[in-house]
């Protein structure tokens, strides 16, 4: 389809509205990560103060 899009107009159409799409998409999932980075970085310092929940059970040692 690349190769043929700048002879054929109607692929050269499908392969921007891909393009179009595939952007939008990406971009989409770019902010809900970033939404969920943020709020996964407001909620762990919370559930850290729970009764019980102590730095070590929250985040195991690995082993070396």
């Amino acid at each position: 389809m690349l190769n043929s899009a700048g002879s054929n107009p109607q692929d050269a159409v499908l392969l921007k509205k891909l393009v179009t799409d595939a952007q939008e998409l990406h971009d989409k999932t770019l902010d809900e990560t970033n939404w969920l980075l943020e709020d996964l970085a407001r909620e762990f310092p919370v559930i850290g103060e729970l009764p019980g929940c102590s730095r070590s059970a929250a985040a195991p040692e690995q082993p070396a």
